[in-house]
């Protein structure tokens, strides 16, 4: 985490005033607020995509567009895009800031309870229904997949709830740095790998990969550094999660191979169809387990967070506050001068001629 300067040093991006960096991976997550006169206070989050798609206009272009049609989604387990655009030589979308931290985060701190890894899978598969569901305003389907579901754009809230983040972003998979362990490659679907585009299918077997990476301890295949790796190493059959970690059932095992199965036409068809076999085996909602999980491990980073924006609003970076109310007297005489203020000035300088014309009179 990073502080940004404040005042009259504030860093903007479009209307946005950052206050807070948050992370820096394939793109730039910061804390923000809107800028201007009578602007709302809400924080929000910012990912910033670029500059290096200043060279690549129409990529850019398309991750907008994404993220335009995204807007649209309305789901309590996926963040809401609020607004998109360009700046600064790259791409930026705004959604939700919800207090809490990613799923990397908690497995970072050791194992994640099981239970508290059931309602986190139901939750994000919820929110993949919706948006594989999704709709404009004249029911028309937007054909919408989130299309890079990974440990860092699941975020899991201080509430016991876990969003989906990033949505709007599928196209960002080319620019993922290999260095970084949660790479969303590692949890590509092998026929994305191969070059073919996001759908329904791959999106659940990158849920699959997640649950199977958290519930083992490790990533099947955490040695590969490159989308070519990842697809050779795919190539090769996984044990069973029931066979290397005792705290798994057969039946969410089963679940789980069947949603990270190589052949797209072996997965689940649909999130809904996922989820119900993984409560059928046992790992049923419990928001509960995912809040005191939550409060545990990710209540200190949250409350730093929440400090240093106090800290950056002191600072000077808070836009304008809204004005003090004004009494009722006050607003009746101003709407009036307002209704009748070319009167008053026709008034005023007929009143200003009178005088003028006085003195000229007296002065004979």
């Amino acid at each position: 985490m990073r502080v940004l300067p404040a005042g009259d040093a504030v860093t903007k991006i479009g209307e946005w005033e950052l206050a807070l960096e948050l992370a820096s991976h394939e793109s730039t997550v910061f804390v923000a607020r809107r800028s201007g006169p009578r602007a709302f206070s809400r924080w929000v989050a910012v990912r910033y995509v670029g500059p290096f798609l200043g060279a690549d206009a129409d990529l850019g272009d398309a991750i907008v567009l994404d993220a335009q049609r995204a807007s649209q989604l309305l789901h309590p387990c996926v963040l809401t895009v609020h607004d998109a655009g360009a700046a600064l030589g790259g791409r930026f979308v705004v959604t939700d800031y919800v207090e809490g931290g990613t799923i990397a985060e908690l497995l970072e701190k050791g194992r994640v309870d099981v239970d508290a890894l059931g309602s986190i899978a139901i939750d994000v598969l919820s929110g993949l229904a919706a948006i594989h569901a999704a709709s404009d305003a004249k029911g028309r389907p937007l054909g919408l997949v989130h299309g890079r579901v990974s440990p860092r754009n699941v975020i899991v809230g201080l509430d016991g709830r876990a969003r989906l983040a990033d949505l709007g972003l599928a196209r960002l998979g080319r620019h993922d740095a290999p260095s970084d362990a949660y790479s969303s490659f590692r949890y590509a679907a092998p026929e994305v790998l191969g070059g073919a585009e996001p759908n329904v299918r791959s999106d659940l077997f990158a849920v699959g990969m997640v649950l199977y990476e958290a519930l083992a301890g490790r990533h099947p295949y955490a040695h590969a550094t490159t989308p070519k790796e990842a697809l050779a190493a795919l190539a090769s059959p996984m044990p069973l999660l029931s066979v290397s970690s005792e705290r798994v059932s057969r039946a969410v095992a089963s679940a789980i191979s069947r949603a990270i199965a190589g052949d797209p036409a072996l997965r689940y068809a649909s999130a809904d169809a996922f989820a119900t076999a993984l409560e059928a085996g046992g790992m049923r909602g419990a928001a509960r387990a995912v809040e005191a999980v939550a409060l545990r491990h990710l209540e200190v980073g949250v409350r730093l967070r929440r400090e240093a924006c106090r800290a950056w609003a002191l600072a000077g970076g808070a836009s304008t506050p809204l004005a003090k109310p004004r009494s009722r007297t006050y607003r009746r005489v101003r709407r009036w001068v307002r209704r009748r203020g070319s009167f008053l000035i026709a008034g005023v300088l007929t009143l200003l001629a009178a005088i003028v014309l006085a003195f000229a009179f007296i002065g004979r």
